[in-house]
């Protein structure tokens, strides 16, 4: 019997495989996760009446503590029932002090994080430095004890802002370390996994940022590079209400005063050439960046030079920084840069039938799956088919 608890992604807890002790009341489940942060030390149980029961005084405080440790203790007992004889628990209670219980094979996603973090960095051979170092970052999924809190204890809010705190910092290291090995290896994207991963724990990482765009421009990914940097600009200003910085911004005026490295296989060539075209909707990544599937669907139309009319490159100004000189196309709504698209899949149409193929809609990017909504409800035209 393999019990695991999970503390850097929804607070959980599994047996064999399969998710338990959801009968658990809050205070009882947070008390479980607590320990279990721990790495083993024992607690004493005048700090755990203290962080629980922080309104509570001396005895009242110890009572509600034993009575939480029973029904803890009663809880893992129905749980367990098929699989031990006696009653059991996850937390081992002695005279003065209160722990994960040994006897159970107990594993904590957070002790195995920092387990691989000092193996990691403590290791002579390449290839274990990475292992260990994957393994740690693989172990974040979301930030410590998401969700869970103790009302009324600002001791346990502390306690929690440290261990946030430090499993933040560390896995920053982590992922940058590992993001500069797999460069150096010319594994660009697993580099890119380790980039995006620190911006899914703090997307204001302008750093990040930039360096996610250098590895998909050189990555001849230039579409990622651009939506990467309308995400930062995006982020930075909703949040800090500020403009990246001059490195990104030339960065990013470099990427998109260069042309597009976007080739045509033959047969599409020859579809394009024809009276009728077929534009594909395609998932880019496992998980794509907003407007990232319509970039690569328009990319080869704007490419193209004589395909868009004047008067709509001021609409799509948003995604192609070619027309970022058009007024203020970059500040327009969303709805119009929707409705941009609308009138350039008609004007494509004038001379023949116009497909839109979809591929993998469920892969699509949240932007992306919004445009074809408001495609079908909008546009009707005899030339075009959304399939």
């Amino acid at each position: 019997m393999e019990i695991r608890i999970y503390l850097l992604q929804r607070p959980h807890i599994e047996i064999d495989g399969k998710e338990a002790f959801t009968k658990l009341n809050n205070k009882a489940f947070a008390m479980i996760l607590y320990l279990a942060s721990k790495q083993g030390q024992a607690v004493s149980k005048e700090v755990l009446s203290e962080i629980f029961w922080p309104e509570q005084q001396g005895e009242n405080a110890r009572s509600n503590l034993r009575q939480n440790l029973s029904y803890i203790k009663k809880i893992c007992t129905e749980e367990l029932a098929e699989l031990c004889t006696e009653e059991v628990s996850v937390i081992s209670s002695e005279r003065n002090v209160c722990s994960l219980n040994e006897n159970l094979d107990i594993k904590v996603d957070l002790i195995e994080f920092w387990h691989n973090l000092r193996a990691g960095y403590a290791a002579e051979d390449a290839d274990d430095r990475i292992r260990y170092l994957q393994a740690a970052a693989d172990a974040y999924r979301g930030s410590v004890l998401s969700g869970v809190y103790v009302r009324g204890s600002a001791t346990f809010e502390e306690w929690l802002m440290f261990e946030r705190e430090s499993v933040n910092q560390n896995l920053v290291r982590v992922c940058k370390d590992l993001a500069s090995i797999y460069q150096e290896k010319g594994m660009a994207e697993r580099a890119i996994d380790c980039l995006k991963k620190l911006l899914q724990m703090d997307p204001l990482l302008e750093e990040v940022h930039l360096e996610l765009m250098r590895l998909y421009y050189e990555n001849k990914e230039r579409a990622k590079a651009i939506c990467q940097y309308k995400e930062c600009v995006r982020i930075l200003g909703e949040e800090l209400n500020i403009s990246p910085m001059e490195e990104t911004r030339s960065l990013y005026q470099k990427i998109s005063e260069e042309g597009s490295d976007f080739v045509l296989p033959q047969a599409d060539l020859a579809e394009q050439n024809s009276q009728n075209r077929v534009l594909v909707l395609r998932p880019s990544a496992p998980a794509p960046m907003d407007y990232e599937s319509i970039y690569t669907l328009l990319e080869p139309v704007v490419e193209d030079g004589s395909l868009v009319p004047d008067y709509l490159k001021r609409g799509l100004a948003l995604l192609f920084p070619q027309y970022s000189d058009r007024l203020d196309g970059q500040n327009l709504p969303e709805i119009y840069l929707f409705y941009t698209i609308k009138k350039l899949l008609e004007h494509l149409s004038e001379k023949g039938k116009l497909t839109i193929q979809v591929e993998d809609g469920d892969g699509l990017d949240g932007k992306t799956k919004q445009l074809i909504h408001y495609l079908s409800g909008n546009l009707d035209h005899p030339n075009i088919e959304i399939i």
